[in-house]
């Protein structure tokens, strides 16, 4: 069943919305994952560019520039790096995770700590090891996110930009860490 966009779809404001808005959620770094989901399916259930496939010009354009955001919005708040960076930028903060330098030694120097362990559980019969990795990362990437929503409420802003360059950290080793894990059983 096709629909005319111009009376389903709201005017500009959902365009100019911030993206928590959108998607009915509150603007944490803690997100429902499958509440998010359900909220971008009931979007796009409604604001498809192929239901509006029969309309004008105009209302294809429209349809086109709807699904868009929707989706550049559900993309944002599915990453957990992504929509820490957003929250910071809603907050007026802007932030280059490769542009920001963590200066802790002590981190430093346990991120190289927890490579060279990954390196050593990706030989044969060391299952055990990478899963124990594996949970050690998980438990600092939640400290981490706990840390960063606490500097964010507290509008500690620096810290909060150095907790997610912190997270980049952990989320890459994590993302090395996940592929072997699931490759080894």
């Amino acid at each position: 069943m096709e629909a005319a966009i111009t009376s389903e779809l709201p005017s500009g404001r959902m365009l100019e919305g911030n993206y928590f808005e959108l998607f009915g959620l509150p603007p944490l770094q803690a997100v429902d994952q499958e509440r998010l989901r359900k909220a971008h399916l009931g979007l796009m259930r409604h604001f498809h560019p192929d239901l509006f496939s029969a309309g004008t010009e105009q209302e294809k354009i429209l349809a086109d520039r709807y699904a868009a955001h929707i989706n550049g919005a559900f993309k944002v708040l599915s990453c957990p790096l992504r929509r820490a960076a957003y929250l910071l930028e809603l907050r007026g903060v802007r932030q280059d995770p490769e542009q920001t330098v963590v200066q802790d030694l002590a981190f430093l120097e346990q991120q190289m700590q927890l490579r060279e362990e990954l390196e050593l559980a990706r030989r044969p019969g060391r299952e055990s090891e990478l899963e124990s990795l594996r949970r050690q990362l998980q438990t600092s990437w939640r400290q981490l996110e706990a840390q960063f929503e606490q500097q964010l409420a507290a509008e500690e802003w620096a810290l909060a930009k150095q907790t997610l360059a912190r997270m980049h950290f952990v989320h890459q080793i994590k993302s090395q860490a996940a592929p072997l894990a699931t490759g080894m059983s």
